[in-house]
């Protein structure tokens, strides 16, 4: 084996290791100095996300390029043996290049080149042999520079260390390991800082806005900063530009939180937040659709006792809705929804999905009573993005009125006798039907002073769709005159009676009942009300004479207004005007007269149901027929006070008005005023006739109410006597039976 070919083989296995020891020591170092470049520059700037992935990116480049022209290219660069031959030779000058001239001539292709060209043979073989002989004594590896090679050793022992305790210090020491975490792994670590930041509602990076939302931005000093009283702006980068919008504290957290109002956002940016030494990573808005409703259907669903179907609701609202009533809600979203809600005075009321997840429906509520307020509908799609503009409508409740009652006694006074019949037109009404109707009673006697009071309850029974029976739904209101009879009643003289119309209706509830005014009555004897009746007739009669005596004096006035001459301190326009306003006085004098005659009448009406409400009458019909109270009151008083009012009063009202019209024609005004007189006459007499009849039915009515005295004391002696007690003299009254 060639000896020289064996030992160039060694020396570039030397030169091998002496290129990658140069290499990775030089490489190494350079690397260390670009990780403690990047690890200073970040430490300073505090680099963002996008800021570090470039230097990591830069970094990576560099020193893979450093490496390659450093460790890999050396190597590709192999020098040939020869080179190699002469780097010995140069470092051994004694060989006097026997190693090159023996190498060369040791070639097989050499020494046949040499051969043919006439070099002797024993020559080659003795300046090869010569040359193996110098190889042998000369160490190749002195060619290598070996005060560079320990320095290469040097360097890489160096880097070696350094990054050891780089690996090591990543590991154990918090501020290589945020570097490492940072600017390698690409983390969000932060560096240790004074103050630290957290963007609320931020996940990877990223923020989704509803589009066209107001969004509420919150920033957040955390608790583990030791300076949390910074001030904090937002940093907004847009296609506008960048800008630094101050934050507001909220007052919330200590002070640590601060907020800032995003209006209208309808455009993508991103953001972050500054504040103390501290910076946060920039954060992406983007934009997604808030999920809406695009139709909404409500109704309302009465409660069953008012027999009324749904109710759809239309309109802007608010809508009334009755008491115990569901609303149906019905609604279509714009899209895919994962949780719909109906809130109310916080409470959430879930809405189910019908058929997709864009379709929703639900009855409100479920339990319970429908509550009255602001409904607002809410909307979070698969994507946890809240609906931004809320869906609201406000519901009053409105509760179901008691019934309406009115009533009034006819021809009832404050008196009334034990067997009296009371007719009471009533008016009840009730929006959603009627249940129940009754008289609703209590009553006590003098004598029961300290006693509680005696109640009663009847049913009024009305007649429905001809068919007698209590009142039932689905009648909504009655207008009737029903009687309430206190013969049933067992009721004695003295006691006070009091009574109402009640009204139910169908609610559910027992108390939602109306209740018209209380009417309150006297029992007494039929003694003392003929007593009462005798003297509100006597009353008429005083009020119709003092008509008659306002008739009398108009008839004079009016022939005297008539008669009267033009003073001389008047001229004629004076006194025309003077007369005309006496005129028109007389006129509604006149009219007057006739509403007071109408008046009277209607009272001796009152009188008439009065007395056969009470059942007075038969006693009188007994006595004597011929004077009976339709005869004594209606024919001979109501009848031609009437007649009397609607015929001669209302012509002597026109004829006076008449006269006026002819106050600039003596010759016509005396023929017109004698018209008016005579029918003034006629009036007068008419009058005194009546005034007659009502003199005799006073006189009758005195006689009857003695009689009537005279049998009760007779019956009351002889059912004494009956018994077997003895009258006192104090039950007799003489008067009466001697009168």
């Amino acid at each position: 084996m060639n000896p020289i070919l064996k030992k160039i083989a060694d020396l570039r296995s030397q030169l091998t290791r002496w290129i990658l020891v140069r290499g990775f020591g030089r490489w190494l170092l350079a690397a260390l100095l670009l990780l403690v470049a990047d690890m200073l520059l970040d430490r300073v700037f505090k680099m963002d996300f996008a800021q570090r992935a470039v230097m990591l990116v830069l970094l990576a480049a560099g020193m893979a390029i450093y490496f390659f022209l450093q460790v890999v290219r050396p190597l590709f660069l192999r020098p040939t043996d020869d080179a190699l031959i002469f780097e010995v030779e140069r470092k051994n000058p004694q060989l006097k290049e026997s190693l090159i001239s023996a190498l060369q001539l040791s070639r097989d292709d050499a020494r046949a080149k040499t051969g043919q060209s006439g070099v002797s043979q024993q020559l080659i073989d003795m300046t090869v042999k010569q040359g193996f002989d110098d190889a042998a004594k000369v160490n190749f590896g002195q060619a290598l520079d070996l005060r560079q090679s320990k320095w290469n050793l040097a360097l890489l022992a160096v880097g070696l260390a350094l990054a050891g305790l780089l690996i090591v210090g990543t590991a154990s020491n918090s501020f290589l390991k945020t570097w490492f975490n940072r600017n390698i792994l690409l983390s969000n670590d932060q560096w240790p800082q004074a103050t630290y930041l957290k963007i609320a509602g931020v996940s990877d990076g990223k923020l989704r806005i509803p589009r066209g939302a107001d969004h509420r931005q919150l920033v957040n000093v955390l608790e583990t900063s030791t300076n949390s009283d910074v001030s904090i702006s937002l940093e907004v980068d847009n296609p506008a530009g960048r800008s630094i919008l101050p934050m507001k504290r909220t007052g919330k957290e200590d002070g640590r939180e601060h907020l800032f109002l995003f209006h209208n956002v309808s455009s993508e940016f991103r953001f972050r937040a500054t504040g103390g030494d501290a910076t946060t990573q920039w954060v992406s808005v983007e934009l997604v659709e808030p999920p809406s409703i695009v139709k909404l259907d409500l109704s309302t669903t009465p409660p069953a006792y008012t027999g009324i179907p749904s109710i759809e609701l239309t309109g802007p609202g608010p809508y009334s809705v009755l008491s115990g009533s569901k609303l149906n809600i019905d609604l279509t979203t714009n899209k895919p929804i994962s949780t719909a809600a109906l809130v109310n005075s916080q409470r959430l009321m879930p809405l189910k999905s019908v058929k997709d997840d864009e379709t929703f429906s639900a009855i409100i509520p479920h339990d319970g009573e429908l509550a009255g307020g602001e409904y607002a509908f809410r909307l979070t799609d698969i994507d946890g993005v809240n609906n931004s503009r809320k869906s609201k409508f406000t519901v009053t409740i409105k509760e179901d009125k008691p019934p309406i009652v009115r009533a009034t006694l006819l021809g009832i006074s404050g008196l009334v006798v034990p067997k009296a019949t009371i007719p009471v037109s009533m008016q009840a009404k009730d929006e959603y039907g009627l249940a129940k109707l009754s008289f609703q009673s209590d009553w006590k006697t003098e004598t029961d002073a300290d006693q509680p009071a005696k109640k009663g309850n009847r049913s009024i029974s009305i007649a429905e769709s001809g068919q007698p029976g209590i009142l039932v739904a689905p009648l909504a209101e009655i207008n009737e005159v029903v009687p309430l009879e206190l013969e049933t009643l067992d009721l004695s003289p003295g006691t006070s009676f009091r009574f109402t119309v009640d009204a139910k209706d169908h609610f559910p509830t027992a108390d939602n009942v109306g209740k018209s005014p209380e009417f309150l009555l006297r029992v007494v004897t039929e003694a003392e009300l003929r007593s009462d009746l005798l003297r509100r007739e006597i009353e008429q009669r005083q009020a119709f004479d003092r008509v008659y005596q306002d008739q009398l004096t108009l008839a004079t006035e009016l022939q005297a207004l008539v008669a009267r001459k033009r003073p001389d301190a008047m001229d004629d326009s004076q006194f025309l005007a003077a007369q005309e306003k006496e005129f028109i006085t007389a006129v509604r004098n006149q009219k007057s007269i006739g509403t007071a005659v109408s008046r009277v009448a209607d009272r001796f009406e009152e009188f008439l149901v009065e007395v056969k409400n009470n059942k007075l009458d038969a006693a009188e019909n007994a006595i004597d027929p011929s004077q009976r109270i339709e005869t004594r009151f209606d024919q001979r008083i109501i009848q031609p006070i009437r007649q009397l009012d609607e015929n001669e009063i209302s012509l002597a009202a026109r004829h006076v008005e008449h006269c006026r019209t002819l106050l600039n024609n003596p010759s016509d005004l005396n023929a017109a005023a004698t018209k008016a007189d005579e029918t003034h006459q006629l009036i007068l007499e008419q009058m005194k006739l009546i005034l007659a009849s009502m003199n005799d039915s006073e006189n009758f009515q005195g006689i009857i109410n003695d009689i009537i005295a005279v049998k009760n004391a007779s019956e009351d002696i002889n059912r004494k006597i009956d018994t077997g007690a003895k009258p006192a003299i104090d039950d007799i009254d003489e008067d009466k039976i001697f009168d």
